[in-house]
Order: C-alpha cells, then structure tokens, then sequence
C-alpha cells in the first residue's frame, strides 16, 4: 500500500507530496495505475496511510497521461534496488512537488 503526505514546508520552505512504500506496494500500484484514466492518486485500492492536508482531494484526479507516466515511475523507484527518489509533476498540482520514494522518509509517516 502507498503511504501519502502532504507537507507543507518539506525543502526549501516548498510544499512536497511525498509517496513511500514497499516493493510490492509501489508494484501493485504500478499495475493498478497502468491503463487507467480519471482515477485518484489516493484511491482506497492502494493506499494505506493518507494525509493530504490543505490540498483538494480533486487535486490528485489523474489524466490518463499522468497514470501511465506515474506507474512507470513507481516501477522505475523499486528496480534500483537501493533507496532512491523521483520528483515528478501532474497538472493538477502545479505548485507542488511530488516525490515518489522508496527506502527513503518512510519516518516521516510515524
């Protein structure tokens, strides 16, 4: 399952979304995100541990170009093999950077 946060003065004084999990976790969301479109960044089949805070949930309503660009990212964070993090960007969401994480800022969640 993913774990989500929103944290507003995250680096940089800039507000961050940051997405951790496990392998499996980012796997199955991976697959789960594939060839969808109009779905949620934080729908209930993959995530565990959601905190957006000020941001509109409408805010994480994915296009189907960012679900396809947002599941190879997941796999692309878990095929290292070792921590790693990616930044990436969906409209919605301009002003805020989203970091996919894996084995990195899991403590921020506890």
């Amino acid at each position: 399952m993913l774990k989500i946060k929103y944290i507003e003065n995250f680096k940089e004084n800039h507000p961050y979304l940051l997405i951790v999990s496990t392998k499996e976790g980012f796997l199955n969301a991976s697959n789960f995100f594939i060839n969808k479109k109009g779905v949620f960044l934080n729908d209930k089949n993959i995530t565990g541990i959601c905190d957006i805070g000020s941001l509109n949930n409408s805010n994480l309503l994915l296009t189907e170009d960012e679900c396809k660009k947002i599941s190879e990212c997941f796999k692309q964070v878990v095929y290292a093999g070792e921590p790693r993090h990616i930044y990436i960007d969906i409209n919605a969401l301009a002003d805020v950077e989203i970091i996919i994480s894996y084995l990195e800022y899991d403590d921020l969640f506890a």
